[in-house]
């Protein structure tokens, strides 16, 4: 959203893939802010090169996570958060569902969900195990990732005009 705040929230604390990839590791974040009462978020909430984009990374890996996840103080510093700017997006990017103990402690505190499926490689059971994990009442979405181009829609794009430069 190019007029808007986006906040993205590593989750991850057994395998903070997003926190690695953005070279953020090793820094404070989400589980030092939940676990350290006197902490603020904007002492561990990083900018980036793109502007209105901010990453709050994973930190310290947490013995205690699901614990951390599940308390008032996660939800008080989530609200806080949200609270700072109305019209911004947080996205919590979570551990598989099924893998995990801290994924479905996450959805608890998701408004909407974006479930995010590996083409060719996730079993129509784990689809269908992860999707019944998650509250029905809220907005659910899903992303077919890694697609090959195989079937209706790759016939269709290839050819798709792009306007000239």
């Amino acid at each position: 959203e190019k007029d808007r705040n986006v906040l993205l929230i590593d989750t991850d604390n057994a395998n903070p893939t997003l926190t690695r990839q953005l070279g953020l590791t090793g820094r404070p974040g989400l589980y030092d802010l939940i676990g350290s009462p006197d902490m603020l978020p904007e002492q561990v909430i990083c900018g980036t090169d793109i502007p209105g984009l901010w990453v709050l990374p994973a930190g310290s890996a947490a013995t205690d996570s699901l614990e951390l996840l599940n308390s008032s103080r996660c939800r008080d510093v989530l609200h806080a958060i949200m609270s700072r700017d109305p019209n911004g997006i947080v996205i919590l990017d979570a551990p598989p569902l099924l893998i995990t103990n801290e994924a479905p402690a996450v959805t608890a505190l998701a408004g909407q969900f974006l479930l995010v499926v590996e083409s060719g490689a996730t079993p129509r059971s784990s689809i269908t195990r992860s999707l019944e994990l998650l509250d029905e009442k809220k907005p659910i979405g899903l992303v077919l990732n890694k697609a090959r181009g195989k079937g209706e829609l790759s016939s269709y794009y290839p050819t798709y005009p792009y306007p000239a430069s």
